[in-house]
């Protein structure tokens, strides 16, 4: 992060607080940031029985200076709702890379661990699971 100080703001007039100046050119935001992501997914299963809907709040780091293949890794917080059943809660991993389509697009592929916190199996299958993912991305 660069922040750039002109001899001016140095000097305070009659008590002014000392202000620094920035250039239109500068970031203040630090370089480690570029490759970062927060993201907010909505899923909704409907026309079944149960209905089910999915709230998942995310982060994830590409490794954008990697040359031709751009690894990532991520994780993520689930909030599950489900008709007629308790809630669940679920947190888990993600790693995959991301291959260059053209010039904005990547085709990611990765893998996926979940697992559930308040899952009793008596009710469910499994309380974790591990899955494959596939996304096509467009950057701009």
């Amino acid at each position: 992060m660069r922040i750039r100080y002109s001899a001016s703001s140095l000097l305070p007039e009659s008590g002014a607080m000392l202000k620094p100046q920035l250039p239109a050119s500068t970031v203040v935001t630090p370089k480690w940031l570029d490759g970062l992501s927060v993201g907010l997914n909505l899923e909704a299963w409907r026309n079944a029985d149960p209905t089910l809907t999915k709230l998942t709040p995310s982060i994830q780091y590409v490794f954008y200076k990697v040359p031709a293949i751009k690894p990532y890794v991520g994780a993520f917080y689930r909030r599950t709702y489900i008709s007629g059943l308790d809630d669940l809660n679920s947190y888990g991993a993600r790693a995959g890379a991301y291959f260059q389509l053209g010039r904005n697009a990547f085709l990611g592929v990765g893998g996926v661990y979940e697992t559930y916190s308040d899952c009793r199996e008596s009710v469910y299958r499994s309380c974790s699971e591990t899955y494959p993912e596939v996304s096509l991305t467009f950057a701009f």
